[in-house]
């Protein structure tokens, strides 16, 4: 795993998406990590949601 200069965690997570870690949270940045397009952050509570409704549409039957 990669660090950012300041020492946060960041790993390239495909698709031009890096995820950098801090202890409230995710950033997402996109297509570099250093010089972002564009940024999302994720808080802790709101990725938790994020993965409930991943998991939630995993389990739907599919609509034929």
């Amino acid at each position: 795993m990669s660090k950012m200069p300041d020492g946060r965690p960041v790993e390239h997570c495909g698709d031009g998406v890096y995820a950098i870690y801090d202890s409230m949270g995710i950033w997402l940045h996109a297509n570099h990590h250093l010089q972002p397009t564009d940024r999302v952050y994720l808080e802790n509570r709101v990725l938790e949601d994020v993965l409930k409704f991943k998991k939630h549409c995993e389990e739907m039957p599919d609509a034929d």
